[in-house]
């Protein structure tokens, strides 16, 4: 399971750090900033360990004037871990909120 740390000892908590400090992440960003290049990976991760984290597909130019899209993930609960088994009802109320 990975926890919330003040000095983070691997990618996965130097991510979960940085969802902590910014809210949100993006490819580019764990690359350049933490080496982590398998985002999905590490977000998979951190959801199965109960941190409710939100997709949300942005679309920008690149430099070859090109249509790309990429995700940005963004935590909706700060240093808040629950257990798998409260996860559903939480996920539930959540999705009834913002329909």
């Amino acid at each position: 399971m990975t926890k919330l740390v003040d000095t983070p000892k691997n990618q996965h908590e130097a991510v979960l750090w940085h969802l902590n400090e910014y809210n949100t992440i993006t490819s580019w960003e764990a690359i350049k900033e933490y080496g982590a290049t398998r985002l999905s990976a590490i977000i998979y991760n951190l959801r199965d360990d109960g941190y409710i984290i939100e997709t949300n597909m942005k679309t920008t130019e690149n430099r070859f004037g090109r249509k790309v899209s990429y995700s940005e993930y963004k935590l909706i609960n700060k240093a808040v871990h629950i257990q798998r088994e409260n996860l559903k009802p939480l996920l539930y109320s959540y999705l009834n909120k913002i329909n």
